[in-house]
């Protein structure tokens, strides 16, 4: 009998709200002034329109790959949305009523980091969708260990999947910027995988020899079958194939970049591909007709329809979706590069089944990646009462909106603006209205990357703006009394501003005058004293450094991508940045007529994880008396977390001192611990921060018994003797 979530899986999704939908929450609220829950419950109307997004605050989308599981047991598939841009995974849950999908964050946390690519699929036919992803040059495999009715539980199964190109096992070999093909390619039951060969121009079959081998599915022992799959080639200077090309491996030149999609679209039992390459529109549908037991593709059948309308720019990747058995799939094309793809609005397009002889023929439609909001490449938001209505009201800018150049091989462009969103309700009942996509008129200046800061400048008492470009330096727009038109008045005239300066006004020396604090690439932060006089706005040509200050992650990137922002909360002034890892940094701050003064808070602050090169904006909105945060990211959306109480979990400072396992537990769990000689002090928590449990032991392993838990999520403390901590997850099935 399939377990629906209608009382224990209900029940934990109302806990994991509390805290997997918030990272977690905080495990360290000693130190942290308030926690962060993400949410969308802010309606946000786009442009021009009069109707509310559907998933507003989901973060965007700039090369989303689409999947498909069932992950709330409710007999629909559910999806899940893995973006290249910042290597993000999104999970969306599918309301069979509406036929429309729902963000829901509190999902993600059940799986596991993934790069450049996703595929799932069930490759050991018991029923849970296995997930594989790019190990570099190569292919990372996880086994999801639950049963049916259960939560997803993934295990790494192999960081490095092999096949034997008839000299051995070696590598298989997958570049990460390509998207492979994992496909049942000769219906024998187990999963078989489709690449590029190294050098490019031919497609490899790598057959799964596990049926042959153990008579199951369950195993990933691959050889390379066939070396030039379909016995064609594809160009190596444009997105033509070459039919009947037995691929010599002469030397040719690498591809740089190819998408695969094997699916029987013709339905002749065969499988069929879908091909996308790098700098081309087209989705190349690409038949199969087997000779003599050999995949051959031949010429493009003339009576397929619409074939023309399967392109999106750049770099095409197909995917299949079927969220309701009852229904025929459709394929979704979305680009499947960050780089040189469009990268807003109608991101992603579907095609559903028109055609009884051939799939996908259907007029196309915009796909999910229409219900975000979505400024392009980055997104860096700014809250301020622009309107000075009593209620604060949100601008964002971006790196910028990228259009196609039309002609293969030659760059498009990015072009940037402002994006003023008024709030048409109340600070405690906010409802954002975008109103101007092009605040300031910055569009005709041909910038991009434009990142905004608000503040009173001149003394008018209506905000103004400095804005951070990458190729004119920081500008400074004076508001009009009582318009809302702004003037672009100035460059500002300052001395070492950081590449991708992204600015925050705060008075720093207690003056009463907004100074000007720049964070940007190089990760660091400096401050510019305001010596503005009435009209006459300027700032100390050279800067005070905020000494040890950076939001570098050493193994991610050299730079850090800092973006200030400050909020006033229980008489302590505070900065927030985001960065290039997408950590949230947070310091309190003690300004000085001279210098500042900082304490670290935290570099990890609640564990948020939007993707990369974040920034946020902070402000008293809400019912609550917590401020929400605004949180941009690469993929060019926003996120919505709304301040709460932090949980009293102690932070871990040492490395991990104990383990857990069976881990989903069902009757109990045993802890393993690997200090010797210290007393253990255990404490079970549930999601709202009730004490469950606790026992004392001496001993290096415990029994916990859980069979009297209500399914869910549950955290478990360790308190050892010698005054480090430990918290571990445990999930009761």
């Amino acid at each position: 009998m399939m377990f629906r979530p209608k009382g224990c899986l209900r029940f934990l999704f109302s806990l994991i709200t509390l805290a997997a939908a918030a990272a977690v929450c905080s495990l360290y609220a000693q130190n942290i002034p308030f926690g962060l829950r993400k949410t969308g419950n802010i309606p946000v109307i786009p442009f021009n329109s009069n109707d509310t997004l559907q998933n507003a605050w989901c973060g965007g989308f700039n090369a989303p790959q689409f999947y498909e599981t069932d992950f709330n047991q409710d007999g629909f598939k559910d999806l899940i949305v893995f973006d290249r841009s910042g290597n993000k995974l999104l999970t969306f849950e599918y309301n069979s009523f509406n036929s429309k999908y729902a963000y829901k964050p509190e999902w993600e946390a059940f799986f596991p980091a993934c790069f450049n690519w996703i595929i799932i699929q069930d490759y050991n036919g018991d029923g849970a969708p296995d997930l594989f992803t790019s190990a570099g040059n190569g292919i990372k495999v996880f086994r999801n260990l639950a049963q049916s009715g259960e939560l997803p539980q993934f295990e790494l199964v192999t960081d490095l999947l092999l096949s034997d190109y008839g000299n051995g096992p070696f590598n298989l070999y997958v570049s990460p910027v390509d998207l492979p093909a994992i496909h049942d390619m000769d219906g024998d039951g187990d999963l078989d995988v489709v690449t590029f060969y190294i050098l490019g121009t031919c497609v490899e079959y790598h057959k799964n020899l596990s049926v042959e081998l153990y008579g199951t599915t369950d195993s990933l022992k691959f050889a390379l079958d066939n070396s030039n799959w379909g016995h064609f080639t594809e160009s190596s200077t444009d997105n033509s194939v070459n039919l009947n090309d037995s691929c010599g491996r002469l030397g040719e030149a690498r591809h740089s970049g190819s998408s695969l999609l094997m699916h029987d679209f013709d339905h002749d039992n065969d499988p069929d591909l879908f091909l996308g390459d790098v700098s081309y529109p087209e989705l190349l549908v690409l038949v199969n007709q087997p000779e003599n037991g050999r995949d051959i593709i031949i010429e493009y059948p003339s009576n397929y329809p619409d074939y023309s309308a399967l392109k999106i720019d750049l770099f095409p990747a197909g995917f299949i979706l079927q969220p309701d058995t009852n229904q025929d799939p459709m394929l979704v094309i979305a680009p499947n590069t960050d780089n040189q793809s469009i990268n807003y609005g109608r991101v992603a397009k579907a095609f559903p089944t028109g055609n009884p002889n051939f799939d996908f023929t259907g007029t196309e439609t915009p796909f999910l990646t229409h219900e975000a909001i979505d400024f392009g490449t980055s997104a860096y938001p700014c809250l301020i009462d622009l309107d000075t209505d009593g209620d604060l009201d949100l601008i964002a800018g971006t790196y910028g909106r990228f259009t196609p150049s039309g002609i293969p091989l030659v760059d498009g462009d990015y072009t940037a603006s402002l994006s003023y969103l008024r709030n048409d309700g109340t600070n405690q009942l906010p409802v954002f209205r975008q109103v101007d996509n092009d605040l300031g008129s910055l569009l005709a200046g041909n910038f991009f990357h434009l990142a905004p800061a608000a503040g009173n400048l001149n003394g008018d008492e209506f905000p103004d703006l400095v804005v951070g470009t990458y190729n004119s330096g920081l500008l400074y727009l004076r508001q009009a009394p009582a318009t809302g038109l702004f003037q672009l008045m100035d460059t500002l005239e300052l001395e070492n501003v950081p590449t991708f300066p992204v600015p925050a006004l705060q008075d720093m020396n207690n003056d009463g005058k907004p100074d000007l604090v720049l964070g940007g690439r190089p990760g660091r932060f400096q401050y510019y004293i305001n010596t503005s006089s009435g009209d006459n706005v300027q700032f100390e040509a050279t800067p005070i450094i905020f000494e040890g200050l950076e939001t570098i992650q050493e193994g991610v990137s050299n730079y850090g991508y800092s973006s200030p922002t400050f909020i006033n909360y229980n008489d302590t002034l505070r900065m927030f940045s985001g960065s290039e890892s997408g950590r949230l940094f947070c310091w309190n701050v003690f300004p000085s007529s001279l210098s500042v003064e900082t304490q670290l808070v935290d570099s990890n602050y609640t564990f948020v994880n939007d993707g990369s090169r974040t920034a946020v904006a902070l402000g008293n909105l809400g019912t609550g008396q917590f401020p929400m945060l605004i949180q941009g990211n690469k993929r060019g959306g926003l996120n919505l977390y709304q301040g709460e109480e932090a949980l009293s979990i102690p932070k871990s400072v040492q490395k991990q001192t104990f383990r857990l396992f069976p881990n989903p537990a069902n009757e109990f769990c045993i802890l393993e611990f690997s200090a010797e000689g210290l007393t253990k002090h255990v404490t079970l928590i549930d999601l709202a921060g009730r004490q469950i449990l606790q026992l004392e032991t001496n001993s290096e392993t415990a029994t916990l018994p859980v069979g009297t838990l209500k399914q869910g999520l549950y955290l478990i403390n360790c308190r050892f003797s010698n005054g480090e901590t430990q918290t571990l997850k445990l999930i009761r099935k």
